[in-house]
């Protein structure tokens, strides 16, 4: 398979998907080089298990690592991460102050009657995990005991970087959840916006579904049961039918402003992209502000700061074009 006829199986019609493949390559060798050296961006959080009889300074409702960057770091990423630290802690903080009319609702479809199960049976580490999990929320402020009539066994997925995270079956909820229609978006449109773009940085939401609170007098359709009892939750769990449309309409409509003009969205992904270092700064700090005034908060592990090529759902970006990612691939193997 030639270059021309790959790319012309992406998309045909539409110049800006015509890329030189041989370049996408360049972001893995960047953010490779020299992994292993880290210096400390701002004044932040030290771990006193790794650094003991220095004292901790922390707010008291969040808790933050050390923001870290590597060396090969824009310049201008690095004044920016030291600006805005407390956008990027270890956890989102206790229980979030209310949105108003965009808190999550759960509608149920006329004469819906509550179900409930008995909780699914465990492994001895995942009741473990179940206990630490459970006190966790609580201390966050995240969930309550309950004495709901609905209560939905809960389990656990192995996440790609080996934790555990607590699923609840919502599938008798969700069938008689009257559904949201607010739109996502389609990939490939969102892409037509980044032809001529030349940098680039990307943004993970962390825990976006739980930085959403359950609207007042819906918490008692989201009750699971544990071994432990039932227990309701403050925000939105994973699970429910209409999380990705709700979280989609919290990102659009706090964005806004930017979108557009120098971002793409989808639920908790955020790329911010522009022509120019110079415009990218502004812009940068343009969406920082909006997600500082919004009480929401970023997973640094995740993020990409100030690279001219990225990773974006599935696809690869860079000045020259666009291409799928999993083309990218096949074009190397030939």
């Amino acid at each position: 398979m030639t270059v021309r006829e790959a790319t012309r199986e992406v998309r045909k019609g539409a110049p800006f998907f015509l890329c030189r493949w041989e370049r996408i390559e360049r972001e893995e060798e960047e953010t490779e080089v020299k992994r292993e050296r880290r210096e400390e961006v701002g004044e932040v959080e030290i771990d006193p298990r790794t650094k003991e009889g220095i004292q901790e300074r922390k707010p008291p409702f969040c808790k933050y690592k050390k923001v870290m960057a590597s060396p090969s770091l824009h310049p201008a990423a690095r004044e920016i991460l030291k600006e805005n630290k407390e956008l990027f802690p270890d956890e989102i903080p206790k229980l979030l102050p209310g949105r108003g009319d965009l808190d999550f609702k759960i509608e149920l479809e006329p004469g819906a009657q509550p179900s409930a199960k008995p909780p699914y049976r465990l492994s001895y580490a995942e009741l473990e995990e179940m206990k630490k999990q459970l006190k966790d929320y609580m201390d966050r402020g995240f969930i309550r005991p309950s004495t709901s009539p609905f209560g939905a066994p809960a389990f656990f997925v192995k996440k790609k970087d080996g934790t555990f995270r607590m699923v609840i079956d919502y599938r008798p909820l969700n069938k008689v959840t009257v559904k949201d229609t607010f739109p996502l978006p389609r990939a490939e449109e969102l892409m037509e916006t980044l032809f001529g773009k030349r940098w680039f940085t990307k943004l993970d939401l962390r825990q976006f579904f739980h930085q959403l609170r359950i609207a007042m007098g819906d918490s008692y359709k989201t009750a699971f049961v544990t071994r432990w009892g039932t227990f309701e939750w403050l925000v939105m769990p994973f699970g429910v039918s209409n999380a990705p449309p709700a979280s989609m309409r919290l990102i659009t409509l706090t964005m806004r402003p930017t979108l557009g003009w120098c971002i793409i969205v989808f639920i908790n992904d955020i790329l911010v992209y522009s022509r120019t270092l110079v415009q990218h700064v502004k812009d940068v700090k343009w969406v920082l502000d909006l997600l500082r005034a919004n009480n929401l908060y970023v997973k640094i592990k995740k993020c990409k700061f100030f690279t001219n090529s990225t990773h974006f759902l599935g696809f690869v970006i860079d000045a020259k074009g666009i291409i799928p990612k999993r083309l990218k691939l096949e074009l190397i193997r030939d």
